[in-house]
């Protein structure tokens, strides 16, 4: 347990007030919990529709399980959610759609009488009209103190910037009091470049910290005892300045704020997740002496922040405080083992309707594919299910610049595998079997709602977006045994390929910051390139706004645009039969690592990836230990 003695300051009450209580007494203790998620991604039940399989790990009918545990040991407690709770499943893709009326994570969300909820970069990925429907279906305030309204000349805000919850608590003496909490709510501001097309001319942001700095006077002007900050992002480094994208630990160091919830980085704080160092401790759950909790993803989670309140002076301060985060599953990353929860039978009935709807969705065929694929080792060589994602890319941008100027130019595609392990577990990768795709399968490869963009780029705009998508690995000294091989601060979804080159990476080099390309023999059609060749790129709509730091450009080097989600064209392609054959997805890679004789990196995967080590004839790969969060860790000789 962590101790602090902190002044209390700022809060937003939504329940009735009631009398203040009588100054005489002092020296009353009260107890007072935080209860909180983060980063559900619609996923209300605990079903996983990519693998169409039911799960022990995740769900919010699983979730509130534990949230009424927890509400059962604490007398006084409040629920907040910290954003990304409406876009990220499969149901959550068809009720945008279908525009679903209850809304399904609101009812659940209604139901479990959250007491606010902080808006997410994610609920702007299905457009503001959507979310503009769901929101106004809760019963409890939707935050966001750092999006404001682009046409508006003056700062109005999107959403309420924070709001001031009143609960009644009784102290150890057996008075009630009234506490006022104070709750804001911030998202990364580079989520105007994520969301950029749908919100581009309509919203803007401004830097996390700067806002929350703006509105702790006036929380506490209107009586906040506590506030309590809804970051939706993660720790960052010790000098992240406003406009970072994680700055939780800068937030909690501001005067005034008593506690965090952080989120985004889809990871559980405190936890093993996170190293003990400088402000930040990860074993107590504390940022800046601040407790600080994170709460996984897609439920796997709550967080709980424990206060003891002292009254004195007719003011309240903190005497103590612990944190925790709480897994739903005894493993969380298995989701086997232990003790496991059943579903609130009451949360999963509200979504009932669009959950069988998705069932029934996720189960159509689309098309016939010759071999099984899988991302199993899609950090270590080509992946056929990025291959596959390219395939269909190239094939889209090519019919539709048919024609045009641009026809002629050599043809390529980006694209990343979404699920290969990392933070997410070792249950996060995707695996089609051979015989007909179902469009859960499109799902799994494709899961964000991003649409088609041709770029027009010069040969040293591709090379320089293959370097930074080799930030993925770790420098690697030559001549050493078993140095770990990914850099786990960048995500898979950020580790481009590009289909129609054929380039080696060298791992041994620090990157092109330090005069040293790791990316080497780089060639289309057998011949290096030029730097002023011209090319056109198929990608999407996240990469061409900027998101990821991969493209730059002006909006002219924009050649194709058309609104069609990127998992749609996937889906007509196989739909086509052009992957009928087994070799229709080329077998030889178009990458590989440098070699660099006497080295082994390591790297990690899921068990079953031991079935298919003959997919990577041309890799020296040795299997090692199993570890105790599920992923079996490999050799790899370079």
């Amino acid at each position: 347990m962590s101790e602090a003695h902190l002044s209390l300051e700022s809060l937003t009450f939504m329940g009735p007030a009631t009398e203040p209580v009588d100054p005489k007494i002092i020296n009353a203790t009260a107890k007072f919990r935080i209860i909180a998620t983060t980063d559900l991604h619609m996923h209300v039940n605990a079903y996983d529709y990519y693998a169409d399989l039911c799960c022990t790990d995740k769900g919010l009918a699983l979730t509130a399980r534990l949230i009424a545990t927890a509400r059962a040991e604490c007398a006084h407690s409040i629920l907040v959610d910290n954003g990304d709770f409406l876009q990220g499943s499969p149901m959550g893709d068809l009720v945008a759609q279908k525009r679903v009326v209850p809304h399904p994570m609101i009812a659940a969300m209604n139901a479990l009488a959250y007491d606010a909820v902080n808006i997410g970069n994610h609920e702007l990925s299905h457009g503001l009209a959507y979310l503009s429907s769901a929101v106004a279906q809760a019963r409890f305030p939707c935050l966001s103190a750092n999006i404001f309204k682009a046409t508006r000349k003056d700062a109005a805000s999107f959403r309420p910037p924070y709001s001031i919850v009143e609960k009644v608590v009784m102290d150890s003496m057996g008075h009630p009091h009234v506490i006022r909490v104070g709750i804001i709510g911030v998202l990364p501001p580079q989520t105007e470049v994520w969301e950029h097309q749908n919100i581009a001319g309509k919203l803007r942001m401004v830097g996390m910290v700067g806002a929350v700095t703006r509105c702790l006077p006036k929380m506490r002007r209107e009586g906040a005892d506590l506030v309590l900050v809804l970051a939706h992002c993660g720790i960052g480094p010790p000098d992240a300045g406003d406009e970072a994208e994680n700055a939780a630990l800068s937030i909690a160091r501001l005067d005034g704020v008593d506690a965090i919830v952080m989120g985004h980085a889809h990871l559980a704080f405190p936890g093993p997740a996170y190293s003990t160092e400088g402000e930040v401790d990860a074993n107590i759950g504390t940022l800046a002496g601040k407790p600080a909790v994170m709460a996984g993803v897609y439920g796997s989670h709550i967080g709980i922040i424990d206060f003891t309140l002292e009254r004195a002076n007719g003011r309240w301060r903190i005497a103590n405080h612990r944190s925790e985060a709480r897994a739903v599953a005894p493993a969380f990353n298995l989701g086997v083992g232990g003790v496991t929860l059943p579903e609130d039978p009451d949360i999963a009935r509200l979504s009932t309707p669009s959950h069988e709807a998705t069932l029934n969705w996720a189960r159509k065929p689309i098309g016939p594919i010759g071999r099984a694929i899988h991302s199993y080792f899609a950090t270590l060589s080509d992946s056929p299910t990025v291959k596959l994602v390219n395939l269909a890319q190239a094939h889209y941008v090519k019919e539709r610049l048919a024609g045009t100027a641009f026809s002629g130019l050599p043809l390529l595609s980006a694209s990343a595998p979404y699920k290969s392990g990392g933070r997410s577990g070792v249950r996060n990768y995707s695996f089609v079997e051979s015989g007909h795709m179902l469009l859960r399968h499109a799902a799994d490869l494709y899961v964000h709602p991003n649409t088609i963009i041709g770029l027009h780029l010069k040969g040293s705009e591709v090379s320089a977006w293959l370097e930074h998508s080799a930030r993925i690995f770790r420098r690697i000294e030559p001549g050493s045994m078993d140095q770990a091989l990914i850099n786990m601060d960048v995500p898979s979804f950020q580790f481009d390929t590009i289909w129609g080159l054929t380039y080696q990476i060298d791992l041994a080099a620090a990157g092109p910051h330090c005069g040293q390309p790791r990316i080497k023999n780089l060639c289309f059609n057998g011949n290096p390139i030029d730097p002023d060749m011209m090319f056109v790129l198929a990608t999407n709509s996240y990469r061409s706004s900027g998101s990821g730091g991969f493209f730059s450009g002006a909006k002219d080097r924009i050649i194709l645009g058309d609104q069609i989600a990127n998992r749609d064209i996937l889906i007509n392609y196989v739909a086509s039969g052009a992957v009928a054959d087994p070799d229709a997805i080329p077998r030889m890679p178009s990458w590989t690592f440098a070699p660099l004789p006497g080295t082994s990196v390591t790297f990690q995967t899921t068990p079953l990836a031991m079935d298919h080590l003959a997919d990577l004839p041309h890799l020296d790969l040795t299997p090692l230990a199993l570890q105790s969060d599920g992923f079996q860790t490999m050799r790899l000789m370079l």
